[in-house]
């Protein structure tokens, strides 16, 4: 319902919700997929970040992926799947996807904070054409800054540079339960 709401007040017509919503229901059912292949198993960064940025890249060396394979608990996955889905298709729209020539490099790596296992995800865009910022937030925005730090217990943060979307979020690696989870 939230999905669906967001989706119509950032709409300027019927046919630009229906595909800002058929993109969002498009990533639902990629996060089902991936946490369905194994019951109550999670599923890996390196594969989320691909599955939502293949999606929208022109070539495969528009992006750069760095970092360990990492296996993320399901309620992270759904949240960072849909998080990767907004800030993919905000680059193609306004960012660094948007032109051939741009560049997108996502990195990752584990740290330890407070004694417990964190992650840090870091997506950077260069060469986007430039743009006046908006000073409307959507739904992508509150997600990453919103969603993140109450779901996860971390932060995020998204910049609006020259070249393009700077993304920063942590979170602790823990085992949280998904809307999937199944016995």
């Amino acid at each position: 319902r939230l999905i669906a709401n967001r989706t119509a007040q950032g709409a300027r017509h019927v046919r630009d919700y229906r595909e800002l919503l058929e993109g969002r229901l498009l990533a639902l059912a990629r996060v089902q997929a991936l946490l369905t292949r194994q019951a109550n198993a999670g599923a890996s960064i390196r594969d989320i970040v691909h599955e939502e940025v293949a999606a929208q890249a022109h070539h495969g060396g528009q992006f750069e992926m760095i970092g360990p394979d990492i296996i993320l608990a399901p309620k992270a996955v759904e949240v960072l799947t849909l998080g990767f889905h907004e800030l993919a298709t905000n680059a193609l729209k306004y960012g660094a996807l948007s032109v051939p020539d741009g560049r997108l490099t996502v990195s990752w790596a584990s740290f330890e904070k407070r004694s417990r296992g964190w992650l840090k995800v870091d997506w950077a865009e260069e060469g986007a054409p430039v743009r006046e910022p908006s000073a409307r937030k959507g739904f992508g925005s509150e997600l990453i800054e919103a969603r993140i730090p109450y779901e996860l217990g971390g932060t995020g943060k998204i910049t609006i540079t020259p070249g393009g979307a700077r993304c920063h979020l942590e979170f602790p690696l823990r085992q949280t339960d998904s809307i999937l989870e199944t016995d």
